[in-house]
């Protein structure tokens, strides 16, 4: 690199004016390249007292509310999209694991994925909520009614959900209600 060039990034480092690769590769050479860290240290000596004599300036009226507007997490979800391969599966008990895909706070409900494995069994639970369960892989047997991929199953709110089996393993979709909450 030549002595201007280099001159020119300890001026860019020094203002803050680099992208983040290339300050972080920067911050790596000052540390072992006694001429890059001369320069920076020549720039900060001749920029730092121009910092100190300019008075603050306060933002204008209502900046906070137009930036706040304008990342507003209160705004209706557009779209989600979870590949295949993206998220975590947590295992709830043997054999059985569910991978979260969507929280809806204000209805009090989620979606997800149930994997069973081979001869799981997930246990009897309680519904306030309707839930709903599309089957995307394998069978599974929900109180003596077969259910193979395609098929849809919907348990209605104030029941309780008889034991879920898969002989062969299983994937399949559930939107209901969100543990911890009550409908």
């Amino acid at each position: 690199m030549t002595r201007d060039a280099e001159d020119l990034l300890a001026a860019e480092y020094v203002l803050g004016t680099l992208d983040d690769e290339t300050r972080r590769q920067v911050e790596f050479r000052r540390l072992h390249d006694a001429g890059l860290e001369d320069a920076i240290r020549a720039w900060e000596e001749r920029l730092h007292p121009l910092d100190a004599e300019l008075p603050p300036v306060a933002p204008p009226a209502g900046l906070w509310d137009r930036i706040e507007a304008d990342i507003d997490t209160s705004a209706p979800l557009r779209a989600v999209t979870i590949r295949r391969q993206d998220g975590e599966w947590r295992r709830l008990a043997e054999g059985v694991e569910k991978k979260q895909l969507l929280v809806d706070e204000a209805a009090g409900t989620e979606s997800y994925l149930i994997r069973l494995a081979p001869g799981a069994v997930l246990a009897p639970h309680h519904h306030a909520l309707w839930e709903e369960c599309v089957m995307l892989e394998g069978e599974v047997t929900i109180g003596g009614v077969r259910l193979a991929a395609g098929d849809f199953h919907v348990n209605s709110g104030g029941t309780r959900h008889p034991p879920t089996v898969s002989g062969s393993g299983a994937v399949f979709y559930v939107r209901g209600q969100r543990r911890g909450t009550s409908g």
